[in-house]
């Protein structure tokens, strides 16, 4: 075994708890497809004041996923009674898709309060005749055929929000069966896949993080009052800028207009301290269409020409030059303008283990990040997936306890403690994390004792902000490899071939490199020792 180690310090300061997300699913082989090849048979009509809403559109990409095995498939979304969408709409109907209705049976649609144990006990359920749904799928084009459904008793959203679903029981044995349920493909961490399915789980549903798996492909037909034009802003928290420069910060924003029309321009003001500018307009490069969806849409703000810290408040005047009748029609921060503009070490934690046969996409994601910021990205490859050295000769149990809040699964990756995401393509999500200045910098000596045996850290830390910070030491190691079976990782790409995989990923499918379902590797990164948190 040969290694290189390296010393960095981490500034830390979280709190929580370790789990691991034990039942996984299935994705069919070929990968989400081309948009608007949907057949489609007659429509519900829709009035001016009623919606077609979901996590995807009729038009987005769409895959399947299943557990390869039949049996009764319960799948809910779930509207937040938090969300402004949803706020004194009705539910009047359902769309979804089917991959084919051969060997399908019990198919329902509902509403419910909660995820009920019993469907019998929902508060909106419909039992669907199989006859007059349509299923199947354009070659191994993977997105199923679209269903409308008009509820005979439509469902009131309360501050309780909701859960709505489609239910159908499967028999057989060819692929539409084996990999039933259509997704829409999403990178929201907040999202989740409700699925039970009863031969598996019992009569309990499962939780599955929808950034991999994806999210049920259904949509809601909403009816409510809906305001000529309404765009909402979230709130962008904290952003940094160098003196005198204008930094990018990017805000969601959410079309609830009656309009049917793309979003092309929008009008605001940046308020100062409470303090108004004038009116600027964007005309947007790429128009969006997208109803109740959270849009990213980037803005400008100009520092200061000195260090401060200043509240901003970007307003939402106009949308395509008319006026925006939106509650919320703000968004709030905090922009420092900073007067040192620090290197930025990006600070990347990847929960791993050599028994997790997907883990191998966080291989190539690390790596991927190392090759594209070699100047910027700072590593940690935590092997605490496994059982213990038996399993993984690279186990490592006794890093940060605080960092499991944020990481439950593998492979997944923190950047700077951020929401987590999947560990393979990280590198938009990084990019965006290295745009921000730090408020402090960190200046490190590591050598090697005289025997060996230790290392010995001096570190100089200059900070342009007040606040409580810890200081921690974490040592990592490179080009680590052995040759017994604790050396070696799961592959579960080996269940594909590799000309279906993208690109980076070939060496791990049928006939690449390493398209074995155990390999040897090299490793990187690999925490190997760490210090207790130092209150400075």
């Amino acid at each position: 075994m040969m290694k290189r180690n390296l010393l960095f310090a981490l500034l830390v300061a979280f709190g929580g708890s370790f789990t691991l997300q034990a039942q996984t699913l299935q994705r069919a082989t070929t990968n989400i497809v081309t948009k608007n090849h949907i057949k489609v048979k007659a429509k519900v009509a829709i009035t001016d004041n009623q919606k077609w809403w979901g996590y995807g559109s009729e038009n987005d990409e769409r895959a399947a996923v299943g557990l390869k095995r039949d049996g009764e498939y319960d799948q809910a979304i779930h509207l937040s009674g938090k969300n402004p969408l949803f706020k004194n709409k009705t539910i009047k109907g359902i769309r979804f898709y089917l991959r084919s209705t051969e060997g399908l049976s019990n198919v329902k649609v509902w509403a419910s309060k909660y995820r009920v144990t019993n469907l019998d006990n929902a508060d909106v359920i419909q039992s669907l005749d199989v006859s007059k749904l349509q299923g199947g799928d354009e070659g191994d084009k993977r997105q199923g055929f679209v269903n409308e459904v008009l509820f005979e008793k439509p469902y009131t959203i309360t501050n309780s929000g909701v859960n709505v679903g489609l239910s159908f029981k499967t028999s057989g044995t060819d692929s539409p069966q084996i990999f039933p349920i259509v997704v829409y493909k999403t990178t929201d961490p907040n999202l989740k896949l409700y699925l039970r399915h009863k031969g598996q789980f019992g009569t309990s549903w499962k939780e599955f993080d929808a950034a991999d798996n994806g999210i049920p492909a259904i949509q809601v037909l909403l009816e409510g009052d809906y305001k000529p034009i309404e765009v909402l802003a979230k709130d962008f928290g904290s952003v940094s800028v160098g003196v005198g420069k204008t930094t990018k910060v990017t805000i969601p924003l959410m079309n609830l207009s009656k309009m049917n029309d793309p979003i092309t321009s929008i009008t605001y003001k940046v308020l100062t301290d409470g303090v108004g500018g004038e009116e600027q307009t964007i005309n947007l490069a790429k128009p969006f269409t997208g109803f109740g969806i959270w849009t990213p849409v980037e803005f400008e703000l100009k520092g200061d020409t000195k260090d401060s810290e200043a509240k901003k408040e970007i307003k939402i005047t106009k949308v395509n030059g008319k006026p925006n009748a939106a509650d919320a029609v703000s968004s709030k921060g905090v922009l420092q303008t900073l007067a040192k503009e620090f290197p930025h070490g990006v600070l990347v934690e990847e929960l791993t283990g050599l028994t997790c046969p997907n883990c191998p996409m966080g291989w190539v994601g690390m790596a991927n990040l190392h090759k594209a910021f070699p100047d910027n990205f700072v590593g940690v490859a935590i092997h605490s997936y496994s059982n213990g050295i038996s399993e993984d000769a690279m186990f490592f149990p006794l890093y940060d306890s605080n960092l499991y809040r944020i990481l439950n699964a593998a492979p997944t990756a923190t950047i700077e403690r951020a929401p987590s995401i999947h560990a393979y393509g990280m590198e938009k999500s990084f990019a965006k994390a290295l745009a921000r200045l730090p408020y402090t910098g960190i200046t490190l000596n590591a050598t090697y004792s005289a025997d060996g045996k230790q290392v010995i850290a001096k570190t100089q830390v200059e900070t342009l902000r007040d606040g409580n910070f810890k200081l921690a030491y974490v040592l990592v190691a490179d080009g680590l490899t052995g040759t017994t079976s604790n050396w070696k990782q799961y592959n579960g790409l080996s269940r594909f071939k590799k000309d279906a995989l993208p690109e980076d990923l070939k060496i791990f499918g049928q006939g690449g490199q390493y398209g074995k379902s155990t390999v040897a590797l090299v490793y990187d990164d690999v925490a190997i020792g760490n210090t207790s948190l130092i209150p400075m």
